[in-house]
């Protein structure tokens, strides 16, 4: 194997593959450590499943996601202006969005159990 003539051609394909990469392993290493941690205010000892589940709610309805959610957003509105997106796009990122962010509500409202949730949604921390 020759060495010497080895290169990789770098296109923008392959630049947005890269970057999604190292972002969702920084987004993993990030929320890992925060989702498992200890934490037993949320729920009762014996409900391990349902408090990890409430912290990986909390974190991902937090400044993590809120933090991706604009830089999708401003990325959409940019791509809209220079023309290489199209309206359905930018429909379904908007509605992306607002359904991430309104899925506790939405689950307590439609459980009927606003009153009785164990996870506390991100407006009340």
């Amino acid at each position: 194997m020759n060495l010497s003539k080895f290169y990789i051609e770098i296109n923008a394909d392959l630049a947005w593959k890269l970057f999604l990469l190292f972002s969702s392993i920084c987004v993993i290493l990030t929320v890992s450590d925060t989702v498992f941690a200890a934490d037993t205010t949320t729920a009762t000892d014996n409900d391990v499943v349902g408090a990890t589940l409430c912290r990986l709610v909390k974190n991902l309805s937090g400044g993590i996601a809120r933090g991706i959610a604009t830089i999708a957003i401003f990325s959409v509105g940019v791509g809209l202006f220079l023309g290489k997106l199209n309206w359905g796009i930018a429909a379904a990122t908007a509605a992306g969005v607002g359904i991430i962010f309104s899925a506790p509500k939405l689950v307590a409202f439609l459980s009927g159990d606003s009153e009785n949730s164990n996870c506390p949604t991100s407006d009340a921390a």
